[in-house]
């Protein structure tokens, strides 16, 4: 998404109660304009903090012909529905700002893009969307209203532009086709998100083809093939502690200079970080940062090694789609367990698999079978009757730790 990103949550202090802190899993998306002509995303965000506002209202996310600015967690209640305290517009929705001042078109074009994003990272569909005026009969967002809501539909259909699996498929004899075989895995598009329906496909991939709609198994070279190309760009981390205490985790490799992300809870209290990397080689490794609040996630630092780092996801999984963790379970090196997504939204922040994840896995990386990494294994939970559920950090979580 060629669309500038910025984080800049307001204090929880911040007067009459605008960010209230409050925890929201999101069921909707919520439109609205700010009804300043002269106003960008950064003076929205300023205004916010402004002592001479006296009024509550807040939001989630404010774009602008330039760029998109979060100011409060996706996570949390924003009092921008106009339904109440208790309104499921206040309560489950992400409220997104579009700025009426310059260049127009290409704040729609924005607020569209940003739109579709969320949406697809959510899994959500287009009757997900909400308008101001569908909470409280306010007429906003007003930018959209003209003709009956004629601007409104246009919104919604360049949504659906962006929110196509693949942005060249109109151009293929079945675009809808298409669609439906990657729904099924049975093809995958390009890196750019296109799928180029009119290249030529080579005889090894024909065969792949066929032998995947005759249903044969071959996720077991997938996950074979995943295994051996991340394997060294995980890693094992031992905490000796200033307590004098230690435990283990897990990391991976985000950098190519040896910058490793891997759990708070991993590094917390440290003294000295020993990093083990492929061969049982051990390194030193220094603290760097930790994510603010209650995202788990930090990151260290090898010095003098040049590693392969991995690839991020470009959001998070489907529903159903299997996964591979990677890590040091039990401080057993290299291993590798196996299972689905047994839902992508947990709570705003978290990604449930059923792979087995054990202790030492935490911090380790957990991957799609494009070899993209989704998430962090982060926690368990345990009981005599409780099997197999666990929670990943989202990348959706990792990219706005790392600024990506």
């Amino acid at each position: 998404m060629n669309l500038g990103y910025i984080v800049d949550h307001i204090p929880k202090t911040t007067p009459h109660n605008r960010r209230p802190g409050i925890a929201m899993v999101p069921e909707f998306l919520t439109i609205h304009s700010t009804a300043n002509e002269s106003s960008s995303a950064r003076n929205e965000r300023a205004w916010v903090e402004n002592p001479s506002n006296k009024r509550t209202a807040s939001w989630h996310i404010c774009v602008d012909e330039k760029e998109a600015i979060e100011m409060i967690p996706l996570n949390e209640v924003a009092w921008h529905a106009g339904d109440g305290r208790n309104g499921t517009g206040n309560r489950k929705s992400i409220a997104l700002e579009i700025c009426e001042s310059g260049d127009r078109q290409k704040t729609l074009e924005n607020a569209a893009l940003l739109a579709a994003k969320i949406l697809r990272e959510r899994g959500w569909g287009i009757d997900k969307l909400r308008r101001h005026w569908d909470w409280s009969g306010k007429p906003c967002p007003r930018i959209l209203m003209d003709n009956n809501w004629a601007g409104w539909n246009t919104f919604l259909n360049k949504i659906g532009e962006v929110d196509s699996v693949f942005k060249d498929i109109n151009e293929a004899w079945y675009p809808s086709l298409i669609e439906e075989a990657e729904s099924l895995g049975l093809v995958a598009g390009y890196q750019d998100g296109t799928f180029r329906p009119k290249e030529v496909v080579t005889r090894e991939q024909l065969i792949y083809f066929l032998m995947r709609y005759r249903g044969r198994d071959i996720h077991q070279d997938t996950i074979a093939d995943i295994v051996g190309l991340w394997k060294r760009s995980v890693v094992e981390i031992r905490n000796d502690k200033q307590d004098g205490g230690s435990s283990t985790g897990s990391g991976s490799f985000v950098s190519a200079d040896g910058l490793i992300l891997t759990n708070k809870h991993v590094t917390e209290k440290c003294k000295d970080l020993t990093v083990t990397w492929y061969h049982s080689q051990k390194f030193p490794a220094r603290f760097i940062r930790e994510a603010s609040g209650g995202v788990d996630l930090a990151l260290i630092k090898v010095d003098g090694i040049q590693t392969k780092p991995v690839v991020l996801a470009s959001g998070v999984p489907k529903h159903g789609e299997f996964c591979v963790v990677l890590g040091s379970a039990l401080s057993l090196k290299d291993s590798a367990t196996f299972g689905i997504i047994s839902n992508p939204n947990r709570d705003g922040q978290y990604i449930q698999v059923d792979a087995a994840v054990n202790p030492g896995n935490s911090g380790g990386a957990c991957f799609d079978l494009q070899g993209n990494m989704i998430g962090v294994p982060t926690l368990k939970f345990v009981g005599a009757t409780v099997d197999n559920v666990a929670y990943l950090t989202s990348v959706i979580e990792i990219k706005k730790f790392l600024g990506r």
